[in-house]
């Protein structure tokens, strides 16, 4: 569950509607979209988010829109079959979950409140063979001992059992930080924006943190680089493009970044100037293995000239490594 599909069960629900939320908890050959993936479908069909899209999606939208008539819960399975518009051949099995009344939302405000409080909280549901039972918040610690795992889990699973439950993180967007705000920054702000990442700013220079060149940030910093590191608190979840003014900042940046949990980490520059600061930051102490965590330069390689053109490199890049990342997961 993510902050965009919580945002809209909660318009419905404060509007008096209810809103049928899907959910894939199986697949099996090739599909467009993983385990944990929602969308909201609400009485007037309109949707958030997506399950794959084309003759899947309409189908999936039809059946939610139906069993909302109804206010019913329902597990169905669907078949892809490849054709001349879709390469994708498989099956998926969708979880169908109607939220609703007032328990609908006592629900929703405590997923609010865990993200707000940047818990690891989880939405869990005992599953039936044609249908779930009522979905309840757990923290990870309640989680853990209830189901005796030996840690929290990171990705939507089910666990099976006497019974069979299925356990989702209820987690905010992604974040990316971009260390640096000139002109390559205020692009790539806007393009992740479109891809529905959280945008933080950090720069040192007073001129270039400026909400106007940022409308979409969630946060701006504006402080010396080499006192960022207390204020991001960076996550494994987080996401890092270092962009700042010169070799000597992208140096300082990169010496405590390599060394934080962050997963994707990327620098621009040319390839001397890459190597120049890896011998740098080896020097300074950092490992080999840390080091092979840098994407640098960063971006595809698509020949990109202008602010604009390296922003979708970037963005393109860190789609193909978390696409990669997950289909290895």
């Amino acid at each position: 569950m993510n902050t965009q599909l919580l945002f809209a069960i909660e318009t419905e629900l404060s509007a008096g509607n209810p809103v049928m939320l899907a959910t894939i908890i199986e697949r099996a050959g090739s599909v467009p979209r993983g385990i944990g993936t929602s969308m909201t479908v609400s009485l007037n069909g309109a949707q958030t988010g997506t399950v794959g899209g084309g003759s899947l999606e309409f189908r999936v939208r039809q059946d939610a829109a139906d069993l909302l008539q109804s206010g019913s819960s329902a597990v169905k399975h669907y078949e892809i079959h490849s054709d001349e518009k879709t390469v994708y051949s498989g099956a998926v099995t969708i979880l169908f979950r109607p939220v609703a009344g007032e328990s609908g939302r006592v629900l929703c405000a405590e997923m609010r409140a865990a993200i707000h409080a940047g818990q690891e909280d989880y939405l869990v549901c005992e599953l039936l063979k044609d249908r779930a039972l009522e979905s309840s918040v757990l923290s990870s610690e309640t989680l853990c001992k209830a189901f005796n795992l030996a840690g929290a889990p990171q990705e939507t699973q089910t666990v099976y059992g006497e019974k069979t439950w299925l356990i989702e993180p209820i987690l905010p967007q992604p974040r990316v930080i971009l260390l640096g705000g000139g002109h390559v920054a205020q692009c790539m702000a806007r393009q992740l924006a479109l891809l529905e990442y959280r945008v933080w700013v950090v720069e040192d220079r007073a001129e270039f943190a400026k909400a106007e060149l940022f409308p979409m940030a969630e946060r701006i910093v504006c402080c010396d680089y080499t006192a960022a590191e207390p204020l991001l608190n960076m996550t494994k979840r987080d996401h890092a493009i270092v962009m700042s003014r010169g070799h000597e900042t992208d140096f300082q940046i990169l010496r405590w970044l390599l060394r934080s949990p962050a997963d994707y980490i990327g620098c621009i520059g040319s390839k001397k100037k890459i190597s120049l600061t890896k011998e740098r930051l080896l020097a300074d102490g950092l490992t080999n293995e840390q080091i092979e965590r840098l994407h640098a330069p960063v971006g595809l390689a698509i020949g990109a000239e202008t602010p604009a053109e390296i922003a979708v490199s970037i963005a393109a890049q860190m789609i193909q490594y978390l696409s990669n990342k997950n289909r290895v997961c």
